[in-house]
């Protein structure tokens, strides 16, 4: 090692002598090269021809493996298989319509509508009639669809340590569950908005969790919609994800491992509007996915981001609610009640919504 050389006159160090010189000062790229993340996606790499190459861990891999984790699971037979049973839907061509769902009544239900007038005494308007059991309902869109998207941010120093398999899939894991959940908000602020409902409302329960979840499963039951189901296993139900922990215990207690065991129903949970538990009919295909041209429904995309040094992965997807159920009514002549030649098309709400309320 050579000696430091100290300028005695000024105090200061000769840096020509010092033993850090060429080793650890900048040096000018003399070579570039080019990488690609993925597919359509590359980065230009400049570096010096005295480093070896592969000496640091490299984020384009370990982004390109997450991009291709979430794509091939998310467009594969495997999610279009959870998808359906989690939730009843329907994953249509592109450029197509989401299907006309055609259920028939299991029973007669008085509903109430947008006044009409009578046929037969123009004075009068019928804002009630009877749906009669054996009738068709037939379904539509809701007036939103519903837009998935989110977005996972890599920077380049999140990798500079390294990365396993494991972990990279533990972090796609957690990606899809967040995202899951984040997809069932949006579908139950379409519903509250936009959806015919049929609305009822109950206490929220209070106590010891099992005792509160109990409490919520007798909720769930006394208000099942028989027109669509005569159990607790007819329906998915869509409830606040603060409910999780809560339910999931008293599953345990019971000797199950979840609520959805407990109860045997489907269970989603949502972070939307607090208090509002949806009950949908597993007789109705809701979500009515929009697939590609490639017949894909799931888009990912990968972009650098310069300003933060790191990569962007989005995910998105669209689907329509289709929770807006009609059913056309025939309306009898008082002075005759066998004749029936006024029809007309209403509302007939089949996503039943529970609005819990504190005492």
């Amino acid at each position: 090692m050579s000696k430091v050389k100290l300028n005695h006159a000024t105090g200061t160090i000769n840096r020509n002598t010092d033993h850090r010189d060429a080793r650890d000062r900048f040096a000018m790229p003399d070579r570039m090269h080019v990488e690609s993340v993925v597919e359509g996606s590359t980065v230009a790499r400049f570096s010096d021809s005295r480093l070896r190459q592969g000496a640091a861990p490299n984020e384009l891999d370990y982004v390109a493996f997450m991009q291709n984790g979430i794509n091939t699971y998310l467009n594969s037979e495997d999610w279009r298989e959870a998808a359906e049973e989690a939730i009843s839907c329907e994953f249509r061509p592109t450029g197509t319509e989401p299907t006309v769902q055609q259920v028939a009544l299991l029973e007669s239900r008085d509903i109430e509508f947008d006044p009409r007038t009578s046929l037969y005494d123009r004075s009068q308007v019928v804002t009630k009639g009877k749906a009669i059991a054996g009738d068709f309902l037939f379904s539509e869109p809701c007036s939103t669809a519903a837009l998935f998207s989110t977005r996972l941010t890599v920077l380049d120093a999140n990798v500079i340590a390294g990365f396993t398999a494991n972990g990279a899939e533990q972090t796609i894991v957690k990606l899809l569950t967040d995202f899951q959940i984040q997809c069932n908000t949006t579908v139950a602020k379409i519903l509250a908005k936009t959806a015919n409902l049929r609305k009822v409302k109950a206490t929220m329960p209070i106590g010891a969790p099992r005792e509160v979840a109990e409490d919520l499963i007798d909720i769930l039951a006394v208000n099942v919609d028989t027109a669509f189901g005569s159990g607790l296993d007819d329906f998915t139900y869509m409830l606040p994800i603060s409910m999780g922990p809560t339910l999931d215990r008293a599953a345990q207690r019971a000797g199950v491992e979840d609520v959805s065991e407990l109860i045997g129903a489907g269970i989603q949970y949502h972070s939307g509007p607090k208090g509002l538990i949806f009950m949908v009919p597993n007789a109705f295909a809701m979500l009515s996915f929009r697939e590609q041209r490639d017949g894909d429904i799931w888009s990912t995309h990968v972009t650098r981001n310069p300003a933060i040094q790191g990569f962007d992965i989005e995910i998105s997807g669209v689907a329509d609610v289709v929770a807006n159920a009609m059913v056309r009514l025939k309306i009898a002549n008082p002075a005759d009640p066998k004749e029936k030649l006024q029809t007309e098309t209403v509302k007939y709400p089949v996503v039943t919504l529970i609005e819990l309320e504190t005492k």
